[in-house]
């Protein structure tokens, strides 16, 4: 599933309208950057009527997602992919709450579907992980 830059730049909205964290790693891309890497929810190995199927049930998730994605980008060492992944989720549950009333069903069904992304980014998300570990600096006496 490819993202139009148009879908970015209402995705990049969302996440602000939102408060999302994380936030600014988004300025680090250009819209067509950004249609490029991210992928909305789910794997990039997926079929893309999967995904569409996944962001269409998850509308309010999309923007979380669109972070995440930059941040696997941009890569790292192990602890910034768990930063990564606590941040999705954190941005999955702030998403669902501003997105829906707390007595809209959807709001309910979204954090639980954001809980069950994030525990498949922690089993399955260092498949796609930039890892960039930073080695220590050996030292010689």
């Amino acid at each position: 599933m490819k993202y139009s830059q148009e879908q970015i730049a209402k995705l990049r909205q969302k996440a602000e309208n939102y408060g999302l964290d994380g936030i600014n790693i988004l300025e680090n891309f250009t819209d067509a950057a950004l249609s490029d890497i991210a992928n909305g929810i789910g794997a990039e190995w997926m079929p893309d009527w999967s995904r569409a199927l996944t962001n269409g049930l998850h509308p309010s998730l999309e923007a979380a997602a669109m972070i995440h994605d930059a941040e696997y980008h941009i890569g790292g060492s192990s602890e910034n992919r768990k930063e990564a992944d606590e941040r999705f989720l954190a941005n999955c549950f702030k998403s669902a709450e501003t997105a829906y009333s707390w007595w809209d069903i959807r709001r309910y069904l979204a954090k639980h579907s954001g809980k069950k992304f994030y525990n498949l980014l922690r089993c399955f998300g260092s498949w796609a992980w930039n890892n960039i570990e930073v080695l220590p600096e050996e030292t010689y006496e």
